[in-house]
Order: C-alpha cells, then sequence, then structure tokens
C-alpha cells in the first residue's frame, strides 16, 4: 500500500507542473546556463561526499576506538573541501591516536588525486 501512495503522489507532482508546452521556456532557460566546471566538480564532491558519509557513518575506524560520525562538504571563498568528524571518548583523544586517524583519512582521502578525480577535463587542458 506505501508504494501505490508514493506512486500516485509522484504521479500528482509531476502533473501539476503544467502541460508539456508550459514547461518548455522553463527548459530553454535551464538549457541555456551552462554549469561551470567548478559547479561540475562541487556537485561531483558532494555526491562522494554524501555516498561515502552513507557508507562509513557509524563504523569503527580499524585499529581506533573511534567511530565516524560523519563527511560533509565544506567550502569557503577560496577552498572546496570535505570535512571527515570522528566521535569517541574523550580519554583516547591522544597524539598516537589523532596521528593514526590523520593516517587513516589521508590513505581513505587522496588529496593528491582529488582534483584530477574532479576535474579531469583541466587536466586536459594543462
Amino acid at each position: 500500500m506505501k508504494r501505490f501512495i508514493l506512486t500516485s503522489f509522484m504521479i500528482v507532482s509531476f502533473s501539476s507542473l503544467g502541460s508539456e508546452n508550459d514547461n518548455i521556456p522553463m527548459l530553454d532557460t535551464l538549457k541555456s546556463v551552462p554549469a561551470t566546471l567548478y559547479d561540475i566538480g562541487k556537485l561531483r564532491l558532494e555526491i562522494a561526499t554524501k555516498l561515502s558519509s552513507q557508507e562509513v557513518s557509524g563504523k569503527r575506524v580499524e585499529g581506533t576506538k573511534f567511530k565516524v560520525k560523519g563527511i560533509s562538504l565544506v567550502e569557503r571563498e577560496y577552498s572546496l573541501g570535505i570535512k571527515i568528524s570522528y566521535k569517541g571518548k574523550s580519554k583516547y583523544i591522544t597524539d598516537d591516536y589523532c596521528r593514526q586517524l590523520q593516517g587513516v583519512t589521508k590513505a581513505r582521502f587522496r588529496t593528491d588525486r582529488m582534483a584530477e578525480d574532479l576535474w579531469p577535463m583541466l587536466m586536459m587542458m594543462i
């Protein structure tokens, strides 16, 4: 029954957009505004961040007493990156654990490859 209600809701919501001819100017506008290479790379990073967060959230970091709390996108004026949050008891926060978590993070998210993975078309231009 839940599938039927969900399907019915989707049909109603799409049909409320109007007739096909009403949507043509909106689609033309969307098609006329190009996405920048930055927009494309940011979108790819957002998707990768979301999928990675879903995959590893709540899982214990191997060899430590910490779990991954989540992964999120960080965007500042001149930088774009990811933030990985860990959770665990404060008594385990030591320099050794911090170095260990940093090593695990660097191994999983290689910053030297990130730009190439997000903007492969830029590497062809250089």
